[in-house]
């Protein structure tokens, strides 16, 4: 299913791995199937980050043997393994065919990374930890963005809004059935080159394959800074991530206030320069697009 490329880039992974830390001994093979046999038992609702504390504990006794550089290498090859069985694992999981080349493109991307040694395996770094969600098949990517099956609406999200809001918010999950499960889009870094309409419209795309092929999903759910609609007053080129779902028949309602840390400021001059000065102030804001919304906008 995977490509030879695939194969092979594997292999020299690997052989990158063993030659930075020569004590990456046959026994770590044993090690990594129990934590692979530890990672597929976790609870998906937990989501794609958790990571069971017995892998945890073998995590830290890695590092301690073999230091930082050397967890670095085992966590890389227990990437390979995923991927290694990716065929198997994805024939089983009922994702449609028509994601294999998207899967493809960030193992590639991750394997040569390794190859270079400049993936950056760390436990505690969230990029990390999507690119082994990834592996996993617990993240499904989707040109611009990675979508999560597990996830769901939380009740507090409703409480948080003024009373008058409240009604309509109920009549809204009145007619999505429920607050879960929704499938979750997250960004990632990795995938920043299709972040734009047309990654987005064809992100959409893939989403609807997902909605037929789960059909238990109520949706597609999201938060970020991105979807607040003031948003595009400031930056123009950025008011499709909100008005598409929002002229389309989704929920979007704000759940906080950020920081001085948020992602809105992290790649925008002029956003950071007008948060300094008083003039904006990110938000999170969560949308909520129901499926049969989201179906029928995308004709899938």
């Amino acid at each position: 299913m995977l490509s030879p490329r695939i194969s092979e880039l594997v292999l020299a992974a690997r052989e990158a791995c063993q030659r930075r830390t020569p004590g990456l001994a046959v026994q770590q093979d044993v090690c990594i199937d129990k934590v692979m046999a530890q990672l597929d038992a976790a609870n998906p609702w937990l989501g794609y980050h958790h990571i069971p504390r017995e892998v945890q504990s073998i995590w830290t006794e890695l590092h301690l043997q073999l230091g930082e550089q050397g967890l670095a290498d085992h966590l890389q090859r227990l990437l390979t393994n995923y991927i290694e069985s990716f065929d198997q694992r994805f024939s089983n999981s009922g994702i449609p065919e028509v994601f294999v080349p998207e899967f493809e493109r960030s193992f590639e991307r991750v394997l040569r990374l390794s190859c270079s040694g400049e993936l950056v395996a760390n436990p505690e770094r969230n990029i990390f930890l999507k690119d082994l969600a990834i592996a996993r098949l617990r993240l499904v990517p989707c040109v611009s963005h990675l979508i999560h099956r597990y996830s769901g609406v939380p009740r507090r999200v409703i409480l948080k809004q003024s009373p008058s809001q409240i009604p309509e918010l109920l009549t809204f999950f009145r007619r999505t059935r429920g607050f879960r499960p929704f499938l979750e889009n997250h960004v990632h870094p990795g995938m920043l080159e299709d972040f734009n309409p047309e990654g987005r419209e064809r992100c959409y795309k893939l989403v609807a394959q997902l909605l037929r092929a789960w059909p238990e999903s109520k949706g597609l759910i999201g938060a970020s800074w991105y979807y607040d609609p003031s948003v595009k007053q400031i930056s123009a080129h950025l008011g499709y991530l909100h008005d598409v779902p929002f002229e389309n028949g989704a929920l979007i309602v704000k759940v906080a206030t950020e920081g001085a840390d948020s992602g809105a400021l992290a790649r925008s001059v002029l956003r950071r320069r007008l948060f300094e000065s008083g003039d904006y102030v990110p938000h999170t804001y969560l949308m909520v697009w129901p499926r049969h919304d989201l179906l029928r906008y995308t004709g899938v």
